[in-house]
């Protein structure tokens, strides 16, 4: 459990690997240098984010093409609240919000994102092209100032199955953004926004 924590310049944030019933709250990572927030994808089941803010001050590691603000590379009943997500545009790899499978039963609410390269990606794993992502649902966000507001391309190297089922974006609102959607290669709902 961490509570009212802050992380600065460091290579992830707050990091979870394996972990099971997991909160953090009212957190802060300023200048992290390849994620603020991240399931690593080993499995995290029962994590809830919430209260929590993520700025991008562009610093670099030798092995990251980007930076992420929250990052859930599969897990299961995960839930992201209250979120404020400023500044990830320093390239075309930079996403304040990234979903991958084998994610399941996701809940995102509340969340406002501000001058990011993409507001939201869906991308594949890599490792594992056939998985699916189950259950997701993003409300309540809003997006504003981004080159993307969402990247929902989906599959980059080539899946053969849908990738993303039962996936619900409602209630979003999308400011002064390039473009609101990049691509649409998944069967994604969009919802009263």
């Amino acid at each position: 459990k961490w509570n009212s924590n802050y992380a600065r310049g460091c290579r992830h944030g707050f990091l979870w690997q394996g972990s099971t019933n997991s909160l953090c709250n009212n957190a802060q990572a300023i200048g992290c240098r390849i994620s603020s927030f991240e399931a690593h994808g080993h499995n995290e089941i029962g994590l809830t984010l919430s209260n929590y803010k993520a700025v991008n001050t562009h610093l670099v590691t030798g092995d990251s093409a980007g930076h992420t603000a929250v990052k859930l590379l599969g897990g299961q009943n995960i839930f992201v609240a209250n979120g404020v997500i400023v500044g990830f545009n320093r390239n075309t790899a930079d996403t304040a919000l990234y979903i991958e499978p084998p994610a399941s039963n996701v809940q995102v609410t509340s969340l406002t994102i501000d001058r990011c390269y993409t507001g939201v990606t869906f991308r594949e794993n890599p490792g594992s092209p056939a998985t699916t992502a189950v259950d997701v649902v993003l409300s309540n966000m809003k997006i504003s100032n981004c080159t993307s507001a969402f990247d929902l391309s989906c599959d980059g190297s080539g899946a053969t199955t849908p990738i993303f089922d039962q996936v619900f974006i409602t209630g979003c609102v999308l400011n002064n953004n390039v473009e609101n959607v990049l691509a649409k290669a998944c069967t994604i709902r969009f919802q009263g926004n």
